[in-house]
């Protein structure tokens, strides 16, 4: 089975279009034939050459582009990944999909490096409730096909389209803050697990207007109805940082 035939590249977009135009030529670097849809909640959307444009109501926010397109997706898999990431010859998607091929996994994270720093972020989480806070730690519960099973990775992955489809999705109410709580509720629902090869390079690009929306009184607003539905006063994390990203060949 090959990436052309298998997978569809999903791409959440919003306010940035020069992200945008970078993550989409990336992706057709490697692979120009694969079938990538753009969702974007921008107020005025650019139309993308070569994309299923999929032009959202203004600010609907992360979990309802998510959802609407884990809804459209035909192939066996989907590519999930936002506009600040792209693709380079590390982005191995072929090597990814021989994974989920052989195995059960329902989702399939790679190795995210942050640029232009190069810090790497773990490969796989843990998360839980304890007392009065969530917590988030590096760790897994055990290795599979060489990857680490863990409760979750950052929001680049590959899925089964099926699997996804049939969860309940992100929350639509969280328009960011949504990560754990999508996590959280595919513990016992979801097999995920962290791939250590393929990476992708994420590069977080922000001017004054998509801050308005990202940044300040927004945040907390989407920080703290998150809390509140898990019942706890806030998150803390243990993650340590990962040693910085070093090119191969």
């Amino acid at each position: 089975m090959n990436v052309n035939d298998a997978v569809t590249v999903c791409i959440k977009a919003f306010e940035r279009p020069d992200c945008l135009k970078h993550a989409v030529e990336s992706v057709r670097d490697f692979f120009p034939d694969v079938r990538i849809i753009v969702a974007d909640d921008s107020e005025k959307p650019p139309m993308m050459g070569g994309v299923d444009n999929f032009v959202l109501p203004f600010y609907t926010g992360l979990s309802f582009g998510r959802n609407r397109m884990v809804e459209r997706v035909r192939t066996k898999y989907m590519f999930l990944m936002e506009d600040d990431a792209y693709f380079n010859e590390e982005t191995k998607l072929e090597a990814v999909l021989d994974v989920m091929e052989q195995t059960d996994f329902d989702i399939l994270g790679i190795t995210v490096v942050d640029m232009p720093d190069g810090h790497q972020h773990p490969n796989g989480y843990m998360i839980y409730l304890r007392g009065d806070y969530g917590y988030s730690d590096s760790g897994s519960y055990g290795e599979e096909a060489g990857c680490s099973l863990c409760d979750f990775v950052e929001n680049i992955f590959m899925a089964r389209t099926a699997a996804l489809q049939a969860f309940e999705g992100w929350d639509e109410d969280l328009k960011i803050h949504e990560h754990g709580d999508f996590f959280l509720r595919a513990k016992s629902k979801l097999k995920v697990a962290a791939m250590i090869g393929p990476r992708i390079m994420h590069e977080h690009l922000e001017d004054a207007r998509y801050a308005s929306f990202r940044r300040g009184g927004r945040s907390r607003q989407f920080a703290e109805m998150n809390f509140k539905k898990q019942g706890v006063i806030g998150w803390r994390s243990t993650v340590m940082k990962q040693p910085n990203w070093v090119k191969q060949g």
